[in-house]
């Protein structure tokens, strides 16, 4: 491996394949594009999946002369998962990293999660942390671990961060697959816990990625975030149901999205689920007693415990430099 190769040779070559999907959102894209090329890893290339977008796309990944980018353009959108498994498969290194259409790395973000790949055997993925910013707050989201090792009790309790803060062999990615495509939201969460039976997953504990935290995030998106949360937890029961605690945490989250915007009843039932998981949480039976006074007062419940852990974050604006 060699960081240090020339434009040719890193084009002829390539060792990281970099997967882009994206979808309307010219505005963000060229910045994410110049990110990874600008890593001080030079020795990659970028699969730009364009997945049916209508705005300008196509002019503007044309517009960045580069050798180390492809473009692949779908004529109908397909979602992300499907966008990341297609660029995968069109990929020529043997190491897979995923960026998303608005975020940003750091400039050294490939060059440390290789060293980490390269530091041990039997890899089968390799994490960083990232930092989510909305002007106001910013937090660190990354596993709390200064640990290289990222045991399977972190997984299983979603401590990880995002597929964009990932590296992999690609051939640990192709056997398992790639993403569900029964999934439209925690994909890379599901496909991270399968991975983590395949071999060791590491981390290099540092902010590499900055994110841009959406107005309009998954909990607005109710009925998938349920449906999909509790397509997870059956596919992993086996995994997932031992960790009491974790498995109470994600009934609650299935219980939340369903009495703010659908059913409080539905979302009782979850709420009990927890309890029966782990009856000493307090989260559970605040979750309970709020779903007891109507929707209407749940989800102003929900919004008030999210401002107030959003106010206890500590923002700093990092350098991605």
């Amino acid at each position: 491996m060699n960081p240090g190769s020339t434009a040719s040779a890193v084009a002829a070559s390539p060792l990281v394949s970099v997967v882009l999907p994206t979808y309307n959102r010219v505005q963000t894209l060229g910045r994410a594009i110049h990110s990874v090329l600008g890593q001080t890893y030079t020795h990659l290339e970028l699969i730009v999946v364009d997945d049916g977008s209508t705005d300008g796309t196509a002019e503007l990944v044309a517009s960045i002369s580069d050798a180390r980018i492809r473009y692949l353009r779908l004529e109908q959108n397909q979602g992300v998962s499907n966008a990341r498994n297609l660029g995968a498969e069109h990929a020529r290194g043997w190491l897979l990293a995923f960026q998303d259409s608005d975020d940003e790395w750091r400039v050294d973000k490939l060059r440390l999660q290789v060293e980490a790949l390269s530091s041990q055997p039997d890899v089968a993925l390799v994490l960083c942390g990232n930092l989510f910013l909305n002007a106001w707050p910013m937090s660190f989201l990354g596993v709390d671990s200064p640990a290289a090792v990222v045991d399977c009790t972190r997984m299983v309790r979603f401590r990880i961060p995002g597929a964009p803060c990932w590296l992999l062999p690609r051939a640990e990615f192709l056997k398992e697959q790639g993403f569900d495509l029964g999934l439209d939201c925690f994909e890379d969460w599901e496909l991270a816990l399968r991975l983590s039976q395949r071999g060791r997953v590491l981390l290099v504990n540092e902010p590499l990625l900055l994110v841009e935290r959406q107005e309009q995030g998954l909990f607005s998106r109710e009925e998938g975030y349920a449906r999909n949360l509790v397509h997870i937890l059956s596919k992993h029961e086996n995994l997932l149901r031992p960790e009491h605690q974790a498995w109470a945490s994600y009934c609650n989250l299935i219980g939340q999205a369903l009495s703010a915007h659908s059913s409080t009843r539905e979302g009782r039932a979850w709420f009990w689920k927890a309890i029966r998981a782990h009856p000493r949480s307090p989260r559970s039976w605040l979750n309970l007693l709020a779903s007891c006074c109507g929707r209407g007062v749940f989800g102003g419940y929900v919004r008030c415990m999210r401002w107030l852990r959003a106010r206890l974050a500590a923002p700093t604006r990092p350098s991605l430099h």
